[in-house]
């Protein structure tokens, strides 16, 4: 023997050396009898070792020997967790006297693998791989592994080449099975989705494979459910003889076909499966959820999910199961269906008595969430449920449930009960001071009956300004504190005012500290309301300088007076920034709507035509003018609204802050490009006194000239977006008292070849009634008119 007190076969078993056991046993064939020292055999060792070889070839001789506990080679494979050579010894030998034999200790392998579940450091797949082979084994099946060749011959559907490959092993169907997840062949073809095969295997008497599990508890029929394949379902369960209660079967977790058809979103499969076993449709789970619970979840209002509930009228029984289960009526005010909500009423009475998972009635939970039309309906034709308290730590009714949702809406409809305290003695004002409810505390102390309600307290001797302390909501300390009625001198059991808890909450580190602009506040509020200084003064009161002592005075009355206006702002800040933003939106408007009718440098006479009409600058005012109005009158409305409209303030604050702020941006651009303009205008006037314009045209009061040489290469040169209309030249000069008549039609101004003018009798010519025609004048480019050195200037088209 070795030091470790085992024998040569022993040792050669453990390590695996399949030669030397065979020499051994060749030579000393009574070898594999001879005990180590602590009393196991050398098969023993090789199970330990996971040698499947050596395994094998001891296995005929000793398969029956027993170590020092009395455990056989089937216990010691399981204690190793060798999952191989558990399958191996299952399916070499007859093993029904190896799976129950008991060890001294009275366990059998199978009762050994239970025990194991239970500790926390074995894996826990492998241990319940080796507890469904064995209870395989304990049924006298074998468990021969699905090869890949074999699972592609199912995959193709070609049974024929698999029974023949199974004759020639001398096995049988029904022992094929998946080591990976336990799923036999029965599992595998109606997840391979093939309905033909499944009928096949059903004929060739598998059908004892319809109720065999696999490592999760899913029969076949779970299995095709999960795989969405409906027509093998169909083979399933259209077999002859299968009990409909087949349908009503769960796996591990619990779950029906039907749970796991919901639970894929796999409607006809539901439907299926509702008309072929409609019981279940109310099976509950390990989570205690029935499929109607999840189908009105998934699909809300639906034909199978009104079958459902038309299901439960007159069955008391499942309507009692039910209350116990997960609420369907609760479920239903979460979807806001009110046709299902209105259908459940009328068939299942019973289950609005049930309650969900934190002890509400279903009254309370639509009133916790805001479900207005659920409360209505339900006060309708069940108004007993509003007396009625829910099952959690504080004995609520449904108004309390309002309130810690911060429902305003559904406490108007249950404000008659409002004096209602639930166990605790508290009352809705001590829930909304709790809860910090800003919105509920405001519309509750707007109500007469509140003034008596203000101070009460409740079992822990707490009145609401206690609990607004203690849970450090500054908003609703300061709305208590200026109720008339409010005492803040009262004392809890511990005897404690609100100024004690305040000081202690401010003290202890484990606290979340508010803000010191918070902090301030609540002292001073709760200072005026008890009538002492804030802790403020006190820190500089002991100080002891009167000088200091009465600039802190001072400074106190204006902080005071201050913390009045700060919480003022709590309330009217929106309201205030809304009056701003409306004045400045006004103000806009106003300037931009008397911006659009006096449009920079006037108009043209009479015609109601703007002067700069064609200067891109003019356009670009126009167009930023016209924004500027638009977004102010889109802030106003917007401001408006959220001062009718209390819940659209802040959002409308907003729309309007930027919409003002694009609009002064507008208002920007229109300045200046008003301003560009007036200095276009300016420029385009001419500085002498002898020149005088007349809408586009120039005229020269001395020589009774229009557009003189010198003139016309200034306007041309300096303005040359300026097009004079000389389709309407006729106009009466009344300012230099004659009449000219001038006939412009086909007239070009120029110069000649050397420079000059291009014509005495367009220059000279003009006298009083006369008219000067183009017939008489030459026409010269624009290159005629450039003086002498001056750069190429092209030509312009003035027609």
């Amino acid at each position: 023997m070795d030091k470790q007190g085992r024998t040569a076969l022993s040792y050669a078993a453990y390590m695996g050396y399949l030669k030397q056991v065979q020499i051994l046993l060749t030579a000393v064939p009574h070898s594999a009898f001879i005990s180590n020292k602590d009393k196991s055999f050398p098969i023993h060792q090789a199970v330990l070792g996971g040698h499947i070889s050596v395994i094998n070839l001891l296995l005929t001789s000793s398969r029956f020997l027993l170590n020092a506990i009395g455990q056989n080679i089937l216990h010691v494979s399981v204690l190793a967790g060798d999952l191989t050579s558990v399958t191996n010894i299952l399916n070499s030998i007859e093993v029904e006297s190896l799976i129950n034999q008991k060890d001294e200790d009275g366990n059998t392998p199978l009762q050994l693998v239970k025990k194991l579940t239970l500790v926390n450091d074995r894996d826990k797949s492998l241990v319940l791989r080796l507890r469904f082979l064995l209870e395989r084994a304990a049924k006298g099946l074998k468990s021969i592994p699905i090869d890949d060749y074999l699972y592609q011959l199912l995959l193709h559907g070609d049974l024929n080449q698999v029974c023949q490959i199974i004759l020639d092993r001398r096995l049988e169907l029904n022992d094929l099975i998946c080591l990976e997840d336990g799923c036999n062949i029965l599992h595998v073809a109606v997840s391979m989705d093939q309905p033909l095969l499944v009928v096949d295997l059903l004929r060739r008497n598998c059908d004892t494979l319809l109720y065999l599990a696999n490592y999760k508890g899913d029969l076949p029929y779970h299995s095709a459910a999960k795989a969405c394949n409906l027509q093998s379902l169909k083979a399933l369960l259209e077999w002859p003889n299968i009990s409909v209660d087949a349908c009503r079967t769960l796996n591990d977790k619990g779950n029906t076909a039907l749970h796991i058809a919901v639970f894929n979103n796999h409607p006809e499969m539901a439907k299926y499966l509702y008309n072929k076993c409609p019981q279940a449709a109310y099976c509950l789970n390990k989570d205690k959820i029935c499929p109607l619970f999840l189908a009105i979840k998934t699909w809300g209002e639906s034909d199978l999910v009104d079958n459902m509930i038309d299901g439960l009228e007159g069955n008391t029984q499942i309507q009692t199961d039910l209350k116990d289960a997960k609420s369907i009526v609760h479920m239903t005010m979460f979807t806001r269906t009110k046709a299902i909500l209105k259908n459940i009423i009328v068939k299942a009475p019973r289950l609005m008595d049930s309650f969900d998972s934190k002890g509400r009635n279903p009254l309370s939970y639509a009133a916790h969430i805001g479900y207005v039309e659920g409360v209505k309906l339900l006060l309708d034709r069940h108004p007993h449920l509003e007396f009625k308290r829910d099952m959690d730590n504080d004995g609520s009714f449904p108004i309390h449930q309002a309130v810690k949702g911060g429902q305003v809406k559904i406490i108007k409809l249950l404000h008659p009960k409002i004096c209602l305290l639930n166990s605790n003695r508290q009352s809705v004002l001590h829930v909304a001071a709790d809860s910090g409810n800003t919105n509920v505390v405001r519309f509750l102390l707007k109500l007469q009956k509140f003034k008596e309600l203000l101070n009460n307290s409740d079992d822990n001797g707490n009145t609401p300004l206690h609990l607004a302390v203690k849970g450090a909501h500054y908003k609703i300390v300061c709305q208590l504190t200026q109720e008339k009625h409010a005492i803040g001198n009262s004392t809890n059991k511990e005897l404690l005012t609100p100024r004690d808890l305040f000081e202690n909450y401010v003290q202890d580190p484990c606290q979340k500290v508010p803000s010191e602009k918070q902090i301030n506040l609540m002292d001073l509020m709760l200072k005026r309301v008890q009538g002492e200084k804030s802790l403020l003064s006190e820190r500089i009161d002991d100080q002891g300088n009167s000088q200091k002592q009465t600039k802190t005075k001072q400074t106190e009355s204006t902080k005071y007076n201050t913390s009045l206006s700060l919480d003022g702002k709590l309330k009217l800040t929106n309201k205030e920034r809304a009056n701003t933003f409306l004045v400045v939106a006004t103000l806009i408007i106003t300037v931009s709507f008397t911006a659009a009718f006096t449009p920079p440098g006037d108009y043209k006479g009479d015609t109601g035509v703007p002067t700069l009409i064609r200067s891109p600058a003019f356009k670009l005012f126009i167009v930023c003018n016209g924004f500027a109005f638009l977004f102010a009158v889109i802030s106003a409305l917007a401001l408006i609204i959220g001062m009718i409209v209390e819940k659209l303030t802040d959002i409308t604050l907003f729309l309007g802050g930027l919409y003002i702020s694009v609009g002064i941006l507008c208002m920007l651009l229109a300045f200046l490009a008003g301003s560009v303009d007036v200095q276009i205008l300016s420029l385009m006037k001419p500085k002498d006194s002898r020149w005088k314009w007349k809408g586009w045209k120039l005229f020269d009061l001395e020589t009774k000239e229009f557009f003189g040489s010198r003139d016309v290469k200034f306007v041309d040169d300096m303005f040359p977006f300026v097009s004079p209309d000389y389709a309407n030249i006729n106009a009466n000069f009344s300012d230099i008292g004659e009449d000219i008549h001038v006939d412009f039609a086909n007239f070009d101004l120029g110069y000649d070849d050397n420079g000059a003018h291009g014509s005495e009798g367009a220059n000279n010519s003009v006298e009083r009634g006369e008219t000067v025609s183009s017939a008489t004048t030459p026409r010269h480019n624009a290159a005629d008119r450039r003086g002498a050195g001056d750069p190429p200037v092209p030509a312009r088209d003035f027609s």
